[in-house]
Protein backbone atom coordinates (compact mmCIF):
# COMPACT_ATOMS: atom_id res chain seq x y z
CA UNK A 1 0.00 0.00 0.00
CA UNK A 2 1.38 3.45 -0.94
CA UNK A 3 1.29 6.16 1.69
CA UNK A 4 0.29 9.61 0.52
CA UNK A 5 2.50 12.50 1.68
CA UNK A 6 0.83 14.93 4.01
CA UNK A 7 0.07 18.44 2.64
CA UNK A 8 2.57 20.03 5.05
CA UNK A 9 5.44 17.96 3.69
CA UNK A 10 4.41 18.90 0.15
CA UNK A 11 4.51 22.59 1.05
CA UNK A 12 7.88 22.18 2.73
CA UNK A 13 9.23 20.26 -0.26
CA UNK A 14 8.01 23.02 -2.59
CA UNK A 15 9.66 25.72 -0.50
CA UNK A 16 12.89 23.74 -0.29
CA UNK A 17 12.79 23.15 -4.03
CA UNK A 18 12.42 26.87 -4.71
CA UNK A 19 15.27 27.67 -2.31
CA UNK A 20 17.45 24.97 -3.87
CA UNK A 21 16.78 26.50 -7.30
CA UNK A 22 18.15 29.80 -6.00
CA UNK A 23 14.72 31.35 -5.81
CA UNK A 24 13.78 32.63 -2.37
CA UNK A 25 10.38 31.71 -1.04
CA UNK A 26 7.88 34.60 -1.20
CA UNK A 27 7.46 36.70 1.93
CA UNK A 28 3.83 36.96 3.08
CA UNK A 29 2.47 40.43 3.88
CA UNK A 30 -0.91 42.04 4.48
CA UNK A 31 -3.15 42.96 1.54
CA UNK A 32 -2.36 46.69 1.68
CA UNK A 33 1.40 46.11 1.57
CA UNK A 34 0.99 43.55 -1.19
CA UNK A 35 -1.00 46.05 -3.28
CA UNK A 36 1.68 48.71 -2.71
CA UNK A 37 4.41 46.26 -3.77
CA UNK A 38 2.45 45.41 -6.91
CA UNK A 39 2.14 49.12 -7.74
CA UNK A 40 5.88 49.68 -7.23
CA UNK A 41 6.61 46.76 -9.54
CA UNK A 42 4.06 47.94 -12.13
CA UNK A 43 5.61 51.42 -12.13
CA UNK A 44 9.03 49.74 -12.51
CA UNK A 45 10.79 51.75 -9.80
CA UNK A 46 13.56 49.13 -9.89
CA UNK A 47 14.52 50.33 -13.35
CA UNK A 48 16.24 53.36 -11.78
CA UNK A 49 16.43 52.53 -8.07
CA UNK A 50 17.72 48.95 -8.33
CA UNK A 51 15.98 45.64 -7.76
CA UNK A 52 16.77 45.81 -4.03
CA UNK A 53 15.90 49.53 -3.81
CA UNK A 54 19.51 50.40 -2.80
CA UNK A 55 20.07 52.57 -5.86
CA UNK A 56 21.31 52.25 -9.40
CA UNK A 57 21.10 55.18 -11.81
CA UNK A 58 18.70 56.70 -9.29
CA UNK A 59 19.37 57.01 -5.56
CA UNK A 60 18.57 54.44 -2.90
CA UNK A 61 14.92 54.57 -1.91
CA UNK A 62 15.80 52.75 1.32
CA UNK A 63 18.40 55.34 2.34
CA UNK A 64 15.89 58.06 1.48
CA UNK A 65 13.11 56.71 3.70
CA UNK A 66 15.62 56.17 6.52
CA UNK A 67 16.78 59.77 6.43
CA UNK A 68 13.78 61.79 5.24
CA UNK A 69 10.25 62.37 6.49
CA UNK A 70 7.18 60.66 5.12
CA UNK A 71 6.03 64.05 3.82
CA UNK A 72 9.26 64.44 1.86
CA UNK A 73 8.86 60.94 0.38
CA UNK A 74 5.27 61.65 -0.64
CA UNK A 75 6.26 64.98 -2.21
CA UNK A 76 9.15 63.52 -4.24
CA UNK A 77 7.07 60.60 -5.51
CA UNK A 78 4.03 62.67 -6.43
CA UNK A 79 5.81 65.79 -7.72
CA UNK A 80 9.03 64.18 -8.90
CA UNK A 81 12.39 65.85 -9.38
CA UNK A 82 12.64 66.48 -13.13
CA UNK A 83 16.11 68.04 -12.87
CA UNK A 84 17.37 64.71 -11.53
CA UNK A 85 15.31 62.60 -13.94
CA UNK A 86 12.62 61.58 -11.43
CA UNK A 87 9.12 61.83 -12.92
CA UNK A 88 6.17 62.79 -10.78
CA UNK A 89 3.45 60.21 -10.29
CA UNK A 90 0.58 62.43 -9.13
CA UNK A 91 -1.14 61.65 -12.45
CA UNK A 92 -0.90 57.90 -11.85
CA UNK A 93 -4.07 57.17 -9.84
CA UNK A 94 -2.80 53.88 -8.45
CA UNK A 95 0.34 55.55 -7.04
CA UNK A 96 -1.52 58.57 -5.70
CA UNK A 97 -4.21 56.40 -4.11
CA UNK A 98 -1.69 54.02 -2.49
CA UNK A 99 1.08 56.48 -1.56
CA UNK A 100 0.78 55.83 2.20
CA UNK A 101 1.03 52.07 1.69
CA UNK A 102 3.92 52.53 -0.76
CA UNK A 103 5.77 54.55 1.87
CA UNK A 104 4.95 51.86 4.45
CA UNK A 105 6.33 49.16 2.15
CA UNK A 106 9.62 50.97 1.60
CA UNK A 107 9.90 51.90 5.29
CA UNK A 108 9.33 48.25 6.23
CA UNK A 109 12.02 47.10 3.81
CA UNK A 110 14.40 49.81 5.04
CA UNK A 111 13.90 48.68 8.64
CA UNK A 112 14.29 45.00 7.77
CA UNK A 113 10.66 44.19 8.63
CA UNK A 114 9.73 43.28 5.03
CA UNK A 115 11.75 41.35 2.47
CA UNK A 116 12.90 43.29 -0.59
CA UNK A 117 12.24 40.13 -2.64
CA UNK A 118 9.09 38.58 -3.97
CA UNK A 119 6.01 39.05 -1.80
CA UNK A 120 2.93 36.92 -1.39
CA UNK A 121 -0.57 38.16 -0.66
CA UNK A 122 -2.36 36.96 2.43
CA UNK A 123 -4.65 33.99 1.96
Amino acid sequence: MNARPCPTSLLLAGALGAAAAGEPAPYQVDARTFAAWQTVRQMDCARCHGSDWNGSVGPSILAYVRSQSKESFVRIVLEGNPAQGMPGYRGAPRVADEIDAIYGYFKGVAQGEISAGRLESPR
